[in-house]
């Protein structure tokens, strides 16, 4: 637990010039913590003080510019923002500008949020137009889901090696486009996102037996021809992703469970991944991991 005055100069050191103010008790205040994720900063942050605000003298006194993408964890945040007044529960997520003013509230009770520090310049690059700010978006929205999955570091569905930060800015910039109903492949600027964006996609329609190419290519805005022809160029086929996705969530959510110590049940847990045909299902495994799903799971070992 950090004191107000280290927990405040963290602030100050990672996000620039956000002016706290303290509970009347400020002698321990919260913790701040700063990871990679994406090739980002994202400080995690815990706090118990009235407020943080940005003023026109902050902005004047930073140099750099940024996006900070919150995520709330626990507690309540009320911001105003871009003419927009919210109050952030837990799962909602919001994005912040740092050349604008803008406050959050807290009122002396405990709040504990991500933020991911996008630089400003590199996330507007090419872009046209700007993401809605200030406005919060909730696990209401299509997409959340996936913006919370590609936060998660420790995530072993997400492949860190061909999904860098330019494709992170690609999928923050659709989430809080103007239109959830609008978002599409064509908003994705490199080949590898618009792969990855089919890949999440996939990825919340797993248990959906019947989910066909035709369904996929409507909800990433393609013509099923056109969409048969992007996973051709990317060397795959639908069925040959979908089988692959659904053998990734069945090995990720089986090791998962063995860590924990539960029981898995193999041919349950590949109907909740999809696979409705139990011998279809190990041959598939067999094909893509040369061993059976027993002897793959085995290797997780519950944590001590």
């Amino acid at each position: 637990m950090l004191g107000y005055e280290e927990w405040r100069a963290k602030l100050r050191e990672s996000c620039g010039h956000y002016y706290s103010e303290p509970a009347s008790d400020h002698s321990a205040v919260g913790g701040f913590d700063i990871r990679q994720v994406q090739g980002l900063d994202m400080a995690s942050i815990r706090c118990s003080i009235d407020r943080i605000s940005r003023t026109s003298k902050g902005i004047r006194r930073d140099d750099a510019e940024h996006f900070f993408l919150l995520h709330q964890i626990e507690g309540e945040t009320g911001i105003s923002h871009f003419d927009h007044d919210t109050l952030m529960q837990p799962g909602d997520f919001l994005l912040l500008d740092s050349t604008r003013k803008a406050d959050l509230i807290f009122d002396g009770k405990q709040s504990g949020f991500l933020s991911v520090h996008m630089p400003r310049n590199l996330f507007l690059a090419d872009r046209r137009q700007p993401p809605a700010t200030g406005q919060k978006v909730t696990q209401r929205h299509p997409l959340h889901a996936s913006l919370k999955n590609l936060l998660d570091d420790t995530n072993e569905d997400l492949d860190l090696d061909s999904f860098q930060s330019e494709h992170f800015f690609d999928f923050v910039a659709m989430v809080f486009g103007p239109d959830p109903k609008s978002a599409s492949i064509g908003q994705f600027r490199q080949p590898e996102s618009q792969m990855r964006y089919v890949a999440q996609i996939i990825d919340q329609h797993l248990r959906q037996h019947d989910f066909s190419v035709g369904q996929l290519a409507s909800k990433v805005g393609r013509s099923k021809r056109q969409l048969q022809r992007d996973l051709a160029q990317a060397g795959t086929s639908f069925t040959e992703l979908l089988q692959h996705r659904r053998l990734r969530h069945f090995v990720s959510v089986g090791k998962r469970y063995g860590r924990s110590g539960q029981r898995i049940n193999i041919a349950e847990l590949a109907q909740l991944s999809g696979f409705s045909d139990q011998s279809h299902f190990n041959r598939l495994f067999r094909e893509q991991y040369n061993s059976t799903p027993s002897e793959v799971l085995r290797s997780a070992k519950p944590q001590q």
